[in-house]
């Protein structure tokens, strides 16, 4: 359960005090989880148009890794606030799936 406080730690600094807010913060979100899933996906498969930087100015962790870890923390924040909050209007991203059949765009934060 790790996670979950985790989460509860970075929910307790965004200190998000209307539902306004909250939406906000969701639509953000889910945009990076998005982006940081369709760059996973271009880095692992050789696609990516990213430069490697030089090894020894890299820190240990790998770009990938780095993403991957963001995501997660990203995913954990969303499912903590679509639970507490589960009466706020739809997602931009929600609203782009019922309008476009799936999401096929990229959304820039």
């Amino acid at each position: 359960m790790a996670e979950s406080s985790s989460g509860e730690e970075m929910l307790k600094a965004l200190n998000l005090k209307s539902d306004h807010a909250i939406l906000e913060t969701i639509n953000k979100l889910e945009a990076a989880t998005f982006s940081w899933k369709e760059r996973i996906i271009q880095e692992s498969s050789g696609k990516s148009p990213i430069r490697t930087s030089w090894s020894f100015l890299k820190d240990p962790m790998s770009g990938i890794d780095k993403m991957e870890l963001l995501l997660e923390r990203a995913e954990t924040l969303l499912n903590l606030l679509k639970t507490r909050h589960p009466n706020l209007p739809q997602t931009f991203l929600d609203a782009a799936k019922v309008q476009y059949g799936k999401v096929s765009f990229i959304v820039i934060v």
